[in-house]
């Protein structure tokens, strides 16, 4: 007689959940593409409020916002309209460039016609380096440019 054949017990398999290993979290900078964005929009709004004002009271712009010495006294008093509108400026910038963000829309995915991310990256450093070279020379000529 054939032996009795005996059940098979199947024990089930159990899989083990898969856990994913820790991500580190994306590292703060202040230098990203964000940053360059609003520095270039400030210089580019900032120059032309410094070509309005030289162009409106005829002094330069460490006069107007800071007066002008000479042997200790004040020569030349600041204009408050000066520092009003570099205020507004920069606060302008900063709540335009910020509202963008806000919303969740990447600066670099608009454009209009040739107004695009690069031609405003451009412009903004552009601005940077014509604003700088403004306060640079206004230094070596002691008066205003424009």
């Amino acid at each position: 007689t054939p032996a009795p054949e005996e059940p098979v017990v199947e024990t089930p398999v159990v899989e083990e959940p898969v856990v994913a290993a820790p991500t580190e979290a994306a590292p703060f900078s202040l230098l990203n593409g964000m940053s360059e964005v609003m520095n270039g929009r400030a210089a580019m709004v900032g120059m032309l409020a410094a070509l309005a004002s030289e162009l409106a009271t005829g002094k330069p712009i460490w006069t107007q916002i800071f007066g002008q010495y000479s042997d200790g006294d004040l020569v030349a008093a600041g204009s408050g309209q000066s520092v009003l509108l570099y205020g507004f400026a920069v606060v302008f910038v900063l709540m335009g460039s910020l509202s963008v963000k806000l919303q969740g829309v990447n600066p670099e995915d608009r454009s209009f016609g040739p107004f695009s991310a690069n031609a405003e990256m451009l412009n903004g450093r552009i601005a940077m380096m014509g604003f700088s070279g403004l306060l640079i020379a206004e230094n070596f000529t002691q008066g205003a440019i424009f």
